[in-house]
């Protein structure tokens, strides 16, 4: 947020956050837990940079990409030539849960194979989008990945945060075994997140604001 507000001279009036990595039963810990935070780190920084007068508004959408749902068409007429959907297919009603609202987006063309889409659950939205909106937003985020001028399979925020995670572990030498794994614990000797984060090497400040995990 401190970047952007250097780069446009003004702070955003909105906020889209992409939560991966969440199962569904995990919904109510978001809503509980880390939507109040996230709201708290705002107001902390408003109150410390912009006297307390931004208040963005706020949709916190759940981005699942591990899922067991794949999307056949049933003619033939409607698939390309993989034998899948078209990229930018978008499934928001029969096959959905009640939770909240959530739509299957196949946001990315297989070059072979049976194409895997991701799952969007919208779980705050301050910002009044409707259904299409939300849609074609995320699916125009799809084609934000800075390794590719096409669409992936889930939106840039959390195609970049993948990348970027996957570089701290290999500039830290750290096996994915170290980072939030429910088999191990503290009292067996397991690093804590405190303790592995008080290792992690720095950037260096000239290439902090550069996508330097690509």
């Amino acid at each position: 947020i401190e970047k952007f507000v250097r780069a446009a001279d003004c702070p955003p009036k909105h906020l889209l956050v992409f939560r991966h990595g969440v199962s569904e039963s995990q919904y109510p810990v978001v809503l509980n837990w880390e939507v109040p935070a996230f709201k708290g780190a705002v107001k902390r920084l408003s109150d410390k940079h912009m006297q307390g007068n931004w208040s963005p508004s706020l949709t916190f959408c759940i981005c699942q990409r591990r899922n067991q749902t794949r999307l056949v068409p049933a003619n033939r007429q409607d698939a390309d030539r993989t034998g899948n959907f078209p990229a930018g297919l978008v499934v928001a009603s029969t096959i959905l849960n009640d939770y909240a609202f959530g739509f299957f987006l196949q946001s990315q063309k297989a070059l072979k194979g049976t194409s895997r889409p991701s799952y969007y659950q919208v779980l705050v939205d301050e910002a009044g989008y409707n259904a299409d909106e939300i849609e074609q937003i995320i699916n125009a985020l799809c084609y934000c990945a800075g390794r590719t001028g096409k669409s992936v399979g889930c939106v840039g925020p959390v195609y970049h945060a993948d990348l970027a995670a996957k570089r701290v572990r290999i500039l830290n030498n750290m096996p994915d075994s170290d980072w939030m794994s429910d088999s191990q614990s503290t009292m067996s000797g397991a690093r804590t997140m405190d303790c592995a984060l008080a290792d992690v090497k720095r950037i260096n400040t000239n290439m902090a604001d550069c996508m330097w995990w690509m």
